[in-house]
């Protein structure tokens, strides 16, 4: 299969992993360590509202071993995440997207 017949997600999965403030470096790098970040958000989210303060899902990415700095984090909140009305992150959207999705399935396997 030739590069231009893949898709951008076949893509991104067969490209190096490189330690990169970006969310796609996050699933792909949580995946690799067996992290659930599923998990993670649901046990964030104690109202069940399918979103998390802001500072709360900074503590996430911060708490996970994979030595993202202050910096590396805020750079991931203002280039790739969606926000409710109140600033929150809404991560069923992050959890819905097609990577997210191949790599937890991947872990399922």
């Amino acid at each position: 299969m030739t590069d231009r017949s893949k898709s951008a997600l076949q893509l991104e999965l067969e490209r190096p992993l490189i330690k990169e403030a970006s969310l796609s470096y996050v699933f792909r790098k949580a995946a690799e360590l067996k992290i659930d970040l599923r998990k993670e958000f649901i046990n964030a989210d104690t109202l069940q509202l399918n979103v998390i303060p802001r500072l709360k899902f900074c503590n996430i990415l911060m708490s996970l071993p994979f030595g993202l700095s202050q910096s590396e984090v805020e750079e991931i909140l203002e280039s790739d995440l969606a926000f409710d009305n109140c600033g929150n992150v809404d991560y069923e959207k992050i959890i819905e997207t097609d990577l997210f999705v191949e790599l937890e399935r991947k872990m399922i396997i």
